[in-house]
């Protein structure tokens, strides 16, 4: 048998950063695949060591165990690697349950890639044809999760499936996924067959076998990164084209309403610069949170609403200490001389949520009624006032002030 090759643009690793400001829409795609039951799954990224993974592939055969449990077994370095549907949700720390299925019904996929504004006719499932949102999320599971190279523009009917059960938080078994996606590779035709999963199958060895010796050649597989989503914005002309006909529509882990908390799952290797590339850029994730302001007040400058925020007190993440520093930083610059002790200066700036003009005016309305009156009585009120003292008064404390 000939011998089998990588595949270029297959079984990726993923930055789950956010993306550029010029891409913020797709801030929510990269909240919802943090949270995601596949994110360990999208960012682990361990030294690939190419004559491993050949020697696996070399002797992968398909199990099955007198208890039925089905598994795939190979020898790498005299070791017996055996992986079950088991060994990859534990390993790859998939949220999944056995019971859950690998089909979902195609009036499900219908109904949902509606939903998400594709244009074609299903089945088929073209890439092309969906919103640049959600083709960056189809993307993603090809080249990430799925057993196929990457660069087809038509998605296969079981990726279809898992995509939407991510999509539509549906219970899927992706762990079985995987599995039979290995099976596949096995039993499917010679000329099909590929080095299936090489950052999977290292990390499954890595598991049962820390202290394998690793020599060789190091695969050099480049990752996803945040810069990705720009290329899903390209639309370019040709037989099939995105056409926009429908508004986009967020939903599930992938609406905004969800970014309130952000979280990374740490990776097990950070992917030096030398990784990365235009097209796809690399990188592993690192561990960081976004911490929202509270939005409290609005400003008025001509005819120009801004927005304002105050730092708040309960920023979550933060320690006490930390935010007392931050707030005193802030202030640092300012003339801060009349204000007395007990007045409070407000830490003003970023963007919040615009008041409407009717909640402006009310505000201002009540300044109104609260100031007016008290201007009147001072003006209907005698003033006391004072003569300010002759220097021999000042030298003299026993000398009354005089007062008209």
């Amino acid at each position: 048998m000939a011998e089998l090759k990588f595949a270029d643009n297959h079984n990726l690793a993923i930055l789950l950063a956010d993306p550029p400001a010029a891409h913020g829409e797709f801030k929510s795609m990269m909240h919802g695949l943090r949270e995601c039951c596949l994110s360990t799954a999208l960012i682990v990224n361990p030294d690939i060591y190419q004559g491993l993974i050949k020697e696996f592939w070399r002797s992968a055969k398909v199990k099955k165990g007198s208890d039925g449990v089905v598994s795939v077994e190979a020898s790498v370095k005299n070791c017996k690697i055996i992986i079950t549907e088991q060994f990859i949700r534990s390993t790859l720390k998939i949220d999944d349950q056995s019971t859950f299925s690998t089909e979902i019904e195609i009036y499900q996929v219908e109904e949902f890639l509606v939903k998400m504004g594709y244009e074609g006719v299903f089945p088929p499932t073209i890439k092309k044809l969906l919103p640049p949102f959600w083709r960056f999320l189809a993307h993603v599971f090809v080249s990430c999760i799925s057993g196929r190279k990457s660069g087809a523009n038509e998605i296969s009917l079981r990726s279809t499936g898992a995509i939407i059960a991510l999509v539509a938080g549906l219970n899927y078994n992706f762990s079985k996924f995987i599995l039979e996606e290995l099976i596949s590779n096995i039993k499917g035709k010679t000329r099909d067959k590929f080095l299936l999963y090489p950052r999977f199958i290292q990390v499954f060895i890595d598991e049962q076998f820390p202290d394998m010796a690793k020599d060789g050649e190091v695969l050099d597989m480049k990752s996803l990164g945040p810069n990705t989503v720009g290329l899903m914005k390209q639309n370019r002309k040709g037989k099939i084209t995105f056409q926009g006909k429908f508004p986009l529509v967020k939903f599930g882990l992938f609406a905004d309403s969800c970014e309130a908390s952000e979280s990374h799952v740490s990776s097990d290797r950070v992917t030096s610069e030398d990784d990365i590339f235009s097209e796809d850029d690399v990188i592993s994730a690192s561990d960081h949170e976004d911490v929202e302001a509270t939005p409290v007040a609005m400003v008025a400058e001509e005819d120009d609403l801004r927005s304002v925020n105050v730092k708040s007190d309960f920023n979550k993440g933060q320690s006490e200490d930390t935010t007392e520093n931050e707030e005193n930083d802030s202030f640092e610059d300012l003339d801060l001389s009349g204000f007395g002790k007990d007045d409070i200066p407000l830490n003003l700036g970023g963007n919040a949520n615009f008041l409407s003009n009717e909640d402006l005016n009310s505000f201002f309305n009540t300044i109104h009624d609260v100031a007016h009156p008290a201007m009147e009585i001072r003006e209907s009120e005698d003033i006391l006032e004072t003569t300010p003292p002759s220097s021999n008064q000042m030298a003299d404390t026993s000398t009354p002030m005089e007062t008209n």
